[in-house]
């Protein structure tokens, strides 16, 4: 029988690989046959081409083609690979760069078509690119494809059937600048017909991130990108934008009638995105009262980021509502909401954000993994519910200190009570206390005697930021303890102290714990 060694264990010599230079691993090469056996499959399983450093080429190349799982290309892509045939476990190609696609890239797709499971292409140039039919035909061939990522892409009216059948089986897909004419759909339909006449489904894809390009010539109306994206049961995730930004800056004139467009199609009964969960509009122009009609038609909730919108009260009243029906299984007097579920939630640079909100979320979200949002005032979450997002990982508010002078003692204990709310959140590992604040801001005094004691349980946080307090008072004593009581800690972003002298006292405290400030 043979011997068993650790060594013939794939998941442990991944592992140890995980922890090594690609040096040392061809070093291992080098001991025996026997760790050459081992590590030679390590060692090619990702190969990149990239101008600035070596890459593999010539008989060795060929030799071990069998072997590359993953390969990225950043730059131009040379012919020796393109004519490579054999790569039996190839599953990922990526590639960056270059002014133009070569013109053998169909071929070896349709070559690895049998393997190969996530393919993304961005050319360097900003020229859309047009393949021909033939690249498409190859990518339809691709039969375990899951993943589908394309830049500046125009995809022409004869080939929106092998498109259509791409569309239907892979589960990821992510196009920016997209040019595509309503023809996708295969339906000739006036906005105002509403939705219910919409019969093509697409069950495969989970994520959809997509942008699509202003062009004269090939522009899907939003309203029918809005019946694409519900014609796809199954989706989990959605990132959406209308027409793309102008490169100088400039946002488009119609920009709120398409985003108005889409929001009230993707909203439309019958709900058909039943599975929809994670959602990503940020940047885009709406109306409250279309996004609160979206919300609720939604059943669960795990991710929103809408930073830089129209987010307000609407939408915030559906967010926190409790409803009726709640997870699969219970009976129909069960209630939830969907702050609920949610583990990340975007909402910085929304003007119609008010503090209150954002207290009441940080106390309504039990899941909340991580929050970004804008000011908040040590009155609102002093005089507010105690927060439930003890699982919480990374926050990222402008928590401004509103202090009275005439009532020292009450402000006093109010910037306790908030200090008291930051030290439960013992999984926190990022705190940003002036997140999206203008560039005169007052936030918590961080000095041991005012509290800052309280968040001595932080022990995982790995990142302190209160930068633009130009009023802050945190002295070595207070630099000190927090090397001392937070052990992960890596950075610290804010001391405005200039006095050359004390700084270097700092770095001596700092430094030595690999803190950078």
């Amino acid at each position: 029988m043979q011997e068993t060694t650790p060594f013939h264990i794939p998941e442990l010599i991944q592992l140890i690989a995980d922890y090594l230079f690609r040096s040392e691993i061809v070093n291992f090469l080098r001991v025996s046959k026997y760790m050459h056996r081992i590590f030679i499959t390590i060692v090619w399983q990702d190969v990149v081409v990239q101008n600035s450093r070596p890459f593999p080429t010539g008989p060795s190349l060929q030799r071990h083609a069998h072997l590359i799982q993953r390969f990225r290309c950043y730059g131009a892509l040379p012919d020796e690979y393109l004519a490579l045939r054999g790569c039996d476990s190839l599953s990922t190609f990526h590639f960056e760069g270059g002014e133009r696609l070569p013109a053998d890239l169909t071929a070896f797709i349709a070559a690895h078509s049998a393997t190969l499971r996530d393919i993304s292409i961005n050319q360097a140039s900003w020229i859309h690119w047009t393949p021909s039919i033939d690249f498409w035909v190859a990518l339809a061939q691709c039969s375990n494809l899951k993943s589908l990522v394309f830049y500046r892409l125009v995809v022409l009216d004869e080939c929106l059937s092998y498109f259509r059948r791409i569309f239907r089986t892979v589960q990821s897909l992510s196009f920016q600048d997209l040019i595509i004419s309503d023809m996708f759909l295969g339906v000739q339909q006036e906005e105002d017909e509403g939705t219910d006449g919409m019969q093509l489904v697409f069950p495969g894809p989970r994520r959809i991130e997509i942008s699509i390009a202003n062009s004269p010539k090939h522009t899907i109306a939003p309203f029918l990108q809005a019946l694409m994206i519900r014609a796809c049961p199954n989706l989990e995730t959605l990132k959406w934008g209308p027409e793309t930004w102008s490169h100088s800056g400039r946002t488009p004139t119609n920009r709120h009638s398409s985003t108005y467009a889409f929001l009230r199609a993707l909203a439309g009964n019958p709900w058909t995105l039943v599975k929809l969960e994670s959602l990503d509009l940020s940047g885009v122009y709406f109306d409250d009262e279309d996004f609160a009609q979206l919300l609720g038609q939604m059943r669960q909730l795990i991710s929103l980021k809408v930073h830089r919108t129209r987010f307000g009260r609407l939408s915030f009243q559906e967010l926190i509502k409790k409803r009726e029906h709640g997870e699969k299984g219970h009976g129909s007097d069960t209630m939830y909401a969907l702050c609920d579920s949610v583990r990340f939630l975007w909402l910085g640079s929304c003007p119609e954000v008010t503090g209150i909100m954002i207290q009441t979320l940080l106390a309504s979200c039990p899941k909340l993994k991580e929050f970004r949002g804008d000011k908040v005032t040590v009155s609102e979450v002093a005089q507010g519910q105690k927060w439930v997002c003890q699982s919480i990982l990374r926050l990222a508010i402008y928590l401004e200190a509103d202090e009275d002078d005439h009532a020292p003692m009450v402000s006093r204990r109010k910037q306790q009570a908030v200090f008291g709310r930051l030290g439960s959140l013992t999984n926190l590992r990022y705190l940003e206390l002036t997140h999206g604040s203008a560039q005169i801001t007052r936030t918590l005094d961080l000095r041991l005697s005012t509290g800052l004691k309280s968040l001595a349980n932080l022990k995982n946080l790995e990142s302190l930021s209160f930068s633009g307090d130009s009023q802050q008072r945190t002295g070595l004593r207070e630099v000190a303890w927090m090397a001392r009581q937070w052990p992960k800690l890596q950075q610290i972003v804010g001391f405005t102290e200039t006095d050359k002298k004390i700084r270097k006292k700092m770095a001596v405290i700092l430094v030595p714990a690999g803190i950078s400030f």
